[in-house]
């Protein structure tokens, strides 16, 4: 009698043992697994580039370009203050005028004494090209040409994206950001000017340097 009373007090034990480990069992995945965050893994839009008002990306590549006045331009000529930089051709009329027009409306909300420059991408631009494109904009900064890998390499330094150099009647694509230089040569953030936000974090970011 006590035998078979031990014996069953043992199996009712194992019984327990065995629910209980059940439903831990149970319980654990969701227990160890944690809700996603809003967002949290989601890819941001455009991750190839930049990210817009980024603190700091580098330095910008040295270089020996054009002006449309015949001047010769190097990065040493943009030393110790801050500027701005873009890209466009000469015969671009549509999103070319309006980067440039941008730049022009942002001019007196910028630090007095931060220049501005505008690379050509186009290999066939000459300075008279660039002359008559910066006096129909209305625009007084440097407009540059470099040869044949020199803008590329512009580019790269500044990684913006650029392509259609090589083909004769090919589309040139650019892109439209607006890169902000400190007075040391490195770049401190990429601006859409199509978006007031960006607009608005260019002049406080500038205010800064």
């Amino acid at each position: 009698m006590r035998l078979s009373r031990i014996i069953g007090v043992a199996v009712a034990g194992m019984m327990l043992i065995g629910v209980l480990a059940f439903r831990q069992e149970v319980r654990r995945p969701g227990a160890d697994t944690a809700e996603p965050r809003v967002g949290a893994a989601e890819p941001r839009v455009g991750a190839a580039e930049p990210r817009v008002g980024a603190a700091e990306y580098g330095s910008v590549p040295d270089f020996a370009f054009v002006d449309q006045h015949g001047t010769k331009r190097r990065l040493a000529d943009f030393a110790g203050k801050p500027w701005v930089a873009s890209f466009i051709f000469a015969r671009c009329h549509d999103e070319c005028p309006l980067i440039v027009t941008r730049m022009k409306e942002l001019r007196p909300k910028l630090p007095a004494g931060l220049a501005m420059a505008s690379v050509s991408v186009d290999p066939n631009d000459t300075p008279a090209d660039l002359a008559r494109f910066a006096r129909a904009q209305g625009a007084d900064w440097a407009f540059m040409i470099g040869k044949p890998g020199e803008v590329e390499r512009f580019a790269q330094g500044l990684k913006l994206g650029l392509s259609g150099r090589g083909a004769e009647d090919g589309p040139l694509i650019h892109s439209n950001r607006l890169v902000l230089v400190a007075p040391d040569g490195r770049i401190r953030g990429y601006y859409d000017p199509d978006q007031d936000d960006d607009a608005r974090r260019l002049v406080v970011d500038a205010a800064k340097l």
